[in-house]
């Protein structure tokens, strides 16, 4: 089993660092898009100068950005992401995908607004989760811009793929149904359900569980699954989360347990397939822990994660520092013994959505982008 654990910098600094596209990018109009020959795919360019030939609601109207156009034609079935939330992206974005021509109204996925990125710290940029290609088909990614804002991007199209790591023999399973379209969340859906109901999360075991996206009554909406545990003691506590989709968990200090005077003590945002978790030292008393996915889409129902309780106090990453010169921004730190990898993340609050940026196996990384009012969260793990 592999742990990890995280130390946070919190910085609002105003860098004059700079990055320049890739001379690849997108093309003006589908006859002449830029071909993804394989998978992953990333790719870095602008859509300043070039022509406003597609548009999609998604839910906003009336806009006139610019774009540019992608095509894939998977040889065999595919579920992919396709994300600009990467290094490289700095504008208000928009993506949305054509199925073998335009359908305008009718596109295949569109997303205006998805989470922030490391250069740009607002929550609109935009990102495609979960998208099933058919073998032979061609699929036209339109990377566009919301009311006119156009810029520089990058482009990341990524498989989705099993996680390495399954429910052990043995684990505790939650045991909640699976979601669907018309499902009334009432288990362990905790200050959301009525009465507010919890599972009790197990210490020093793996629990199994799922979750998964759906509509409610015509809305959007995902699984939120609670957990709660009894401290008699201080206590260390680490609770780590790996799931096989983007997920968000919350370590909340239960207080009265009436759902009306609770405290968010940590908040973590996570990709598919790595471990994400939450810490602290906790006196005693009752506390929650919250599971669920980091959109109201794009998660099949039934989607399984990996979480653990863990009371055995792990070192944290000390002298974390930051330092900016002319062209660089570069983060340092004191290096974990038996650490394997560390992974950096980046997001506009200390409480909003942190962003996978890098991972690195030295104590130290570094980039040439621009950063505003940025938040960085280091996490490793060990075997």
């Amino acid at each position: 089993m592999r742990w990890q654990i995280s130390t946070f910098l919190l910085l609002f600094l105003s860098l004059n660092c700079t990055v320049s596209a890739e001379t690849r990018q997108g093309g003006d109009t589908i006859s002449d898009a830029e071909v993804i020959v394989s998978l992953p795919y990333s790719d870095c360019g602008t859509t300043i100068g070039y022509g406003d030939d597609y548009d999609e609601s998604c839910p906003y109207t009336g806009n006139s950005s610019p774009d540019v156009v992608y095509r894939f034609t998977p040889t065999a079935d595919i579920t992919v992401d396709v994300s600009l939330c990467n290094v490289g992206t700095f504008y208000d974005t928009k993506v949305f995908i054509y199925e073998n021509e335009p359908t305008p109204g009718f596109p295949l996925g569109c997303n205006d607004d998805n989470c922030s990125g490391p250069d740009f710290p607002y929550p609109y940029v935009s990102r495609l989760y979960g998208m099933e290609f058919t073998a032979g088909n061609n699929y036209f990614i339109v990377v566009c811009g919301y009311n006119g804002d156009s810029g520089d991007y990058c482009l990341s199209v990524d498989p989705i793929l099993p996680c390495d790591e399954q429910c052990p023999p043995g684990a505790v399973l939650e045991g909640e149904p699976e979601c669907g379209n018309g499902y009334d969340d009432q288990y362990n859906s905790g200050c959301g359900g009525e009465p507010p109901v919890f599972s009790q999360l197990p210490v020093e075991e793996i629990l199994c569980a799922t979750s998964g996206t759906f509509l409610y009554q015509g809305d959007a909406t995902r699984d939120t699954d609670w957990y709660q545990f009894d401290l008699t003691d201080l206590t260390a506590v680490t609770v780590s989360l790996y799931p096989e989709f983007p997920a968000n968990i919350m370590l909340i200090a239960a207080n009265s347990g009436n759902c009306y005077d609770y405290d968010i003590l940590e908040f973590a945002s996570g990709e598919r397939c790595q471990h994400t978790l939450v810490q602290g030292s906790l006196p005693a008393g009752l506390y929650w822990v919250w599971v669920a996915p980091t959109e109201f889409w794009g998660v099949d129902c039934g989607t399984p994660y990996i979480l653990n309780l863990n009371t055995v106090g792990l070192p944290p990453i000390d002298n974390l520092q930051i330092q900016c010169q002319e062209e660089q921004l570069l983060l340092y730190w004191s290096p974990i013994t038996g650490a394997t990898i560390y992974h950096i993340y980046a997001g506009s609050t200390p409480y909003g959505d942190f962003e996978w940026v890098d991972s690195t196996t030295e104590a130290l990384w570094g980039t040439t982008n621009s950063r505003e009012q940025q938040f960085f969260q280091v996490t490793y793990e060990m075997e």
